[in-house]
Order: structure tokens, then C-alpha cells, then sequence
């Protein structure tokens, strides 16, 4: 939505922060454990036309030491990092908000909504194409 502000954790080529931008995120903040990704996610908001003061762009492991709050987190990574960062979620996205994950296979999903429930996030949608599953959290009431 207009005006949120986002949390890409695993940027990778900043494809999800450059689209939450042009969809109208007021802020971003975009890490990814590789030094060498942020500069090609950089080159890739330009070549996108997009404010380079909207994006907190940094290197971090996962969620440690990121100490911010956003509307909504998206992380397309592997099952082993998201269920690393998972109990840190809730701290980033409180009880309003929304986090998005990707990147695991449909057979990994009890293993993850496992991981989802010991933080106290639950499942509020999911979405299969082909192998891959993505779910949607936010915090149990």
C-alpha cells in the first residue's frame, strides 16, 4: 500500500524492493548478507528511476542488529535462514503488520508453519506454483 514501509531481508538483485517502491512504499530498507549485492541493488533502483533516499540499503545477517519497524517484511530465501530469522520477526512487524515468505519448496511447508507458530506468527494466506510455497504471516492475536 502507499506510504508503507518495507523490510526485504535477502535482497538478492532488489527486485522486491524496487517493486514495493514503485508500488508506492515510502520507505525501504533492503540487507542481504553479501557486501557484493549492494551495489548491484543500487544500480538497479537507478536503472529503475527510483529515490535512492527511500532505500536503507546495508549488508546484515538476516534480522540481527536491524533494530527497525516495517509495515511489511519480504524475504525469498532458503528455508534455513527464514526459520533462523523467524523469531525476530514479530519485533520488526508488531501486530499490524505483514511478512511475506518465499523461496521454499511446498515440501518444507510443516517444517516452516512449525517455525511460524513457536514465534507467534500465523499463517494468513498461501500460494503453491509448482514445487515452490510462499505464506504470509502475521501476529497471533
Amino acid at each position: 500500500k502507499p506510504g508503507m514501509t518495507t523490510a526485504d531481508i535477502g535482497t538478492g538483485s532488489g527486485i522486491l524492493t524496487i517493486g514495493a517502491l514503485k508500488l508506492g512504499a515510502a520507505k525501504a530498507y533492503a540487507r542481504d548478507i553479501d557486501p557484493e549485492v549492494i551495489e548491484e541493488v543500487r544500480k538497479n533502483c537507478e536503472l529503475n528511476g527510483l529515490d535512492l533516499k527511500k532505500i536503507d540499503l546495508r549488508t546484515g545477517d538476516l534480522l540481527r542488529d536491524f533494530g527497525r519497524k516495517a509495515d511489511l517484511l519480504t524475504a525469498n530465501i532458503l528455508i534455513e535462514p527464514l526459520c533462523t530469522m523467524v523469531k525476530d520477526v514479530p519485533s520488526v512487524i508488531g501486530k499490524e503488520g505483514i511478512a511475506l515468505f518465499s523461496g521454499m519448496l511446498e515440501t518444507e511447508r510443516p517444517v516452516f508453519l512449525a517455525t511460524l507458530k513457536e514465534a507467534g506468527l500465523k499463517p494468513v494466506k498461501e500460494l503453491v506454483r509448482g514445487e515452490w510455497w510462499g505464506v504470509a504471516a502475521q501476529a497471533e492475536a
